[in-house]
């Protein structure tokens, strides 16, 4: 490519729905990129931050951790997402194998996404309790 051309080529030159499409397509297929480029302007961070979240993938209690503080502010109102977002955009849940996570870990994470259409849940979620977890059964009778 042309050092020229490169140099004089900005993406807000594109149109917006070009742009934002592009945005959208790379956080569709490399979700660290995705993160990345949400930290540039509000704007982007509305159009990708709803692709991002479409997906929660739980490995470790941190992440656990780290999600209920997001939903513990949106529900004190320190957030800046709408008291929906979870239940409006989370689709799909996967906890992994992790021995330090039990159901009730869980539970504060399952509530307000309401939405959700898979839930996935690995072996070994409850440290070896071979059980079905009564809170997850609460998830399915949420209003």
């Amino acid at each position: 490519m042309n050092p020229g051309f490169r140099d004089s080529l900005h993406l807000s030159d594109l149109p917006e729905d070009i742009c934002r499409l592009v945005f959208e397509v790379l956080a569709e297929l490399d979700q660290q990129s995705g993160r990345s480029c949400a930290l540039l302007s509000r704007k982007v961070n509305a159009w990708i931050e709803p692709i991002l979240y479409r997906t929660v993938i739980i490995e470790h209690a941190k992440q656990l951790w780290n999600l209920c503080r997001i939903v513990h502010h949106i529900d004190q109102g320190k957030s800046t997402k709408r008291p929906d977002f979870f239940g409006t955009h989370v689709k799909t849940i996967v906890v992994v194998n992790d021995d330090c996570l039990r159901g009730e870990d869980v539970r504060p994470i399952l509530k307000p996404c309401r939405n959700v259409e898979i839930l996935t849940l690995w072996h070994g979620l409850w440290a070896g309790d071979n059980r079905e977890s009564p809170e997850i059964y609460d998830f399915y009778d949420l209003p």
